[in-house]
């Protein structure tokens, strides 16, 4: 087995690759990379027009940066 080591968020900025991933319920949701959904999400439309903009043209991380910047997404 390897060891593995936790990254902080800004060595998860400079990551390329990834998914994003979230879930919501209706009222309330949760996002993240690769299932690990750590940041809240707090609103899911603005969440999928900024993915719809970014998409294809830049890094998931640089997505999740941008959505923590405008406050649709933070730290619980």
């Amino acid at each position: 087995m390897s060891n593995r080591e936790p990254i902080n968020d800004q060595e998860v900025m400079q990551v390329n690759g990834g998914a994003i991933t979230y879930c919501w319920d209706g009222k309330k949701g949760s996002l993240g990379m690769n299932g690990n959904n750590k940041y809240e999400l707090h609103d899911k439309e603005a969440f999928l027009a900024i993915y719809r903009e970014m998409f294809g043209k830049y890094s998931d991380a640089d997505i999740i940066r941008r959505l923590r910047e405008e406050g649709i997404i933070s730290k619980p």
